[in-house]
């Protein structure tokens, strides 16, 4: 529908009008006739401006937008204004992009020089998953400039979310660089670390003399001694908590999406590394699972799953995990479980329940500390409330740190801390397990 509307042009032209009314009036004394045709003239320049104003039928709207959104990252949107009609026109384009994204809700300026236009805008994402991008609404002006129409056009798009992807590219551009092992360069200081047979060679001073080839030492009359290289095509898992805990607040979003960020980035580490990757979503029971895989294919796949992922209220359960671990796994892999533990009570039935993998698989916990927490419990307090929030931080991380404590006593690897730290943590964890002479 279109709907007419005035401009200030018009608004000058009715001033115009009866200043001419009023020097006619004063000159004569008797001019008021002249009022009504200069009155006359500037409705019927207006109606016949709205008139030949082209409507919405004379106008397309497309929409260019990005492969994917990422959560958090601004990501530029593109529209462009098709004419079927007159060029050389004015309008105002205004999009309506998502609730769940954020943008300026600026209407551009357009100047109809050839049969299209396009204007772009910026929007930032604060939730994941699939959402749809609604109507555009255009204001198109007269040649004249007194009158314009609005009217919305049906441009129905649909952009799908993905967890904030920042960290992945950082550890792929460390891969490509050939640098993703200096994430944990202690490793390195040590020669022929590592669990895959690789050949024979002269021993170096600085080599293990655990490692050195006797049979090949008595043919070769010097010591010689075995070189092992990192242990490729291993079975890494990653295990996503979408229980209640992981709806709770982290900053800007939820555990769940800080959980969901550094699984991309692990799983781009053990890609790079040549380790197979899978996936399990879980809660009371297993949501998803992925088996072990590589390549391009396999991230993609992944990524697909993560970016729908949601938290629910059910309570979550080490039991199912584990189970199904048991079920899916048949060589030795790597397991890490992001989730988030606060209390020993919980830590010691994670224990219970990962006991039946332990003497098969290396699993790590990676415990999703509250961001703030440490800000808060380090923070000088002069007012009442602010002790009762120290006091209160400084009780959450204590008991954070107490799971975590637990879970390494028992044989278990884990660490709990604020998403950055938490993630160069899991990364070197993960290095020195796939290092480790088995």
């Amino acid at each position: 529908m279109n709907r007419i509307g005035i401009t200030l042009r018009f608004v000058a032209l009715l001033f115009l009008a009866l200043c001419l009314s009023l020097i006619v009036m004063a000159l004569q004394r008797s001019g008021w006739w002249v009022a009504a045709p200069l009155y006359g003239l500037a409705v019927l320049a207006v109606m016949l401006d709205f008139l030949l104003t082209p409507g919405a039928k004379w106008f397309e709207v497309s929409r260019q937008l990005p492969s994917s959104f990422e959560q958090r990252n601004d990501s530029e949107v593109f529209v462009t204004v098709h004419s079927k009609g007159p060029c050389g026109i004015k309008l105002r384009l205004a999009d309506s992009p998502p609730k769940t994204f954020f943008s300026d809700g600026k209407a551009h300026d357009l100047f109809l020089e050839s049969d299209c236009a396009t204007c772009s805008y910026l929007v930032t994402p604060t939730r994941r998953g699939v959402f749809s991008f609604g109507k555009c609404y255009l204001e198109v002006h007269g040649r004249w400039g007194l009158a314009f129409k609005r009217f919305s056009i049906e441009c129905k798009d649909e952009g799908s979310v993905y967890p904030n992807l920042s960290a992945m590219r950082h550890y792929r551009m460390l891969a490509e660089h050939r640098q993703l092992s200096r994430e944990d360069s202690a490793l390195h200081k040590v020669r022929g670390i590592g669990s895959e047979f690789a050949g024979i060679r002269e021993y170096a001073p600085d080599d293990d003399w655990r490692k050195v080839n006797w049979k090949a030492t008595a043919r070769a009359g010097k010591l010689m001694t075995n070189v092992y290289d990192v242990e490729k095509n291993r079975d890494v898992i990653l295990a996503v908590d979408m229980g209640r805990w992981m709806q709770a607040s982290n900053g800007e979003v939820t555990k769940l999406d800080r959980a969901l960020e550094m699984a991309a980035a692990l799983m781009q580490v053990a890609l790079s590394s040549g380790d197979k990757v899978g996936l399990l979503l879980y809660h009371m029971e297993v949501v998803l699972y992925l088996p072990p895989g590589k390549g391009p294919r396999q991230s993609a796949k992944i990524l697909s799953s993560l970016y729908s992922a949601q938290a629910t209220q059910w309570p979550t359960s080490t039991a199912a995990l584990s189970s199904m671990l048991r079920q899916k796994l048949s060589k030795r892999a790597f397991v890490c479980v992001l989730t988030y533990l606060d209390s020993s009570e919980e830590a010691a039935a994670a224990v219970a329940d990962m006991a039946p993998i332990m003497h098969r698989h290396s699993v790590f916990f990676s415990s999703l500390a509250d961001e703030g927490v440490d800000e808060l419990a380090s923070k000088e307090t002069a007012e009442p409330f602010d002790v009762y929030l120290k006091a209160a931080a400084v009780h959450r991380k204590q008991s954070v740190l107490a799971a975590a404590e637990l879970l390494n006593k028992s044989g278990i690897g884990a660490y709990a801390a604020e998403p950055s730290e938490l993630l160069i943590r899991s990364v070197r964890h993960y290095l020195s397990v796939k290092w480790r002479p088995q």
